[in-house]
C-alpha cells in the first residue's frame, strides 16, 4: 500500500495576523490595566488628601503636594516635564506662597510613580531649586513636615530653608534651616544663629522614602524621622520669613542643593501638640505608604 505523506505547513498570513492581533489585545489590555491601577491609586490619594487633617489645623502656613491636579500647571505634570511652579495649595488663605522658578537650568523635573505609586518631584543635586516668594511667615514657633527621598549625596545638601530678606544664611537672624542632610548619618536643623547646636536625626540614606517633621516651639527644637524622635535642644527663635528655598539651602544665595525627589512639603507657623502632629504623620504615612510604628 502507498503511504501518502502530509507535508507540515507553516501558518498563513491571515493566521499570523489573528495571532498578532491577539497578542496586540492582550498586551493593550495589560497596559490598559495598569494605567487603570495607577489611575485608581493616584484618585486614592486625591481623596486621602482632600480629607486630610492639614485643612483644618490652624495656622497653615503653606502646602506643597504632587498628587493634585491644581498642583501644577497642566502641561507639567507628565513625567520628567521641567516644573516652573509648585502651586500653594493653602485653603486657609486667598494668597497663596507658590514656589516657582523661571530659569531653565534651574528647574526641577516632574516624575511619575516615585512614592508608592505618587509623583515626587526631582532636586539633580547641581542647581535646581524653587522660591517662594513674600512668605509672610512670622512667630515664635514653626513645624515644618517633608515627605522626600535622596538619590545620592554629591556634597552637604540641604532641601528647604527660610530667610527673612536679607541674611548671610539661613539659620542667622530670623530664618531657618529644616533640612541638612552631612552623610554621617545625620541630618540638622537650625535657627537663631545656633546652627551646630542644632537636632540631629539618623539619616535613612539613599531612595529610601521618610517623613521628616521638625519643631521650634520657640524655647526648644525638636525632629522627628518617621516613628523616630531626636533630642531636644534649647533655641530661642522668632521667625520672620520672606522667602522659602525648595531642593536648597541659602547662603549667600541658593548653595548646597539636594539630590533626590520631593513629595509633600508643609508649614506650620507654630509649634503643633502632640495630637495634631500624630494626625499629619499618620496621613503622610497612610498617602506615601511608610511605616511610622
Amino acid at each position: 500500500m502507498k503511504k501518502t505523506i502530509k507535508s507540515a505547513k507553516g501558518f498563513s498570513l491571515i493566521e499570523l495576523s489573528i495571532v498578532i492581533l491577539i497578542v496586540g489585545i492582550l498586551v493593550a489590555g495589560v497596559t490598559s490595566s495598569s494605567r487603570l491601577i495607577r489611575r485608581m491609586k493616584i484618585i486614592s490619594a486625591q481623596n486621602t488628601t482632600r480629607s486630610s487633617p492639614i485643612s483644618s489645623i490652624k495656622d497653615l502656613s503653606v502646602w506643597y503636594e504632587t498628587s493634585l491636579d491644581e498642583s501644577f500647571d497642566n502641561a507639567e505634570e507628565s513625567d520628567d516635564a521641567q516644573v516652573t511652579t509648585w502651586f500653594d495649595l493653602n485653603p486657609q488663605t486667598s494668597f497663596k506662597i507658590n514656589a516657582t522658578q523661571p530659569t531653565l537650568d534651574n528647574k526641577p523635573r516632574f516624575k511619575d510613580a516615585i512614592f508608592n505609586g505618587l509623583a515626587g518631584i526631582y532636586f539633580d543635586g547641581s542647581n535646581d531649586f524653587l522660591l517662594a516668594s513674600s512668605a509672610g511667615i512670622v512667630g515664635k514657633g514653626l513645624t515644618i513636615f517633608i515627605v522626600a527621598k535622596r538619590s545620592g549625596f554629591p556634597t552637604w545638601q540641604g532641601m528647604l530653608s527660610g530667610i527673612p530678606t536679607s541674611t548671610v544664611w539661613d539659620h542667622d537672624q530670623t530664618g531657618f534651616l529644616a533640612y541638612l542632610d552631612v552623610n554621617n548619618g545625620t541630618i540638622y536643623t537650625g535657627a537663631s544663629n545656633t546652627y551646630w547646636a542644632s537636632v540631629a536625626q539618623t539619616n535613612p540614606m539613599d531612595n529610601i522614602p521618610f517623613i521628616f517633621t521638625n519643631i521650634f516651639t520657640g524655647t526648644t527644637n525638636i525632629t522627628y524621622l518617621n516613628a523616630s524622635v531626636g533630642s531636644t535642644t534649647n533655641i530661642a527663635t522668632n521667625f520672620n520669613v520672606d522667602k522659602l528655598y525648595l531642593g536648597s539651602r541659602y547662603g549667600n544665595g541658593p548653595t548646597q542643593f539636594f539630590r533626590g525627589h520631593v513629595a509633600e512639603i508643609v508649614i506650620f507657623s507654630r509649634a503643633l501638640n502632640t495630637e495634631e502632629r500624630l494626625a499629619v504623620t499618620a496621613y503622610l504615612s497612610k498617602k506615601y505608604a511608610i511605616k511610622t510604628s
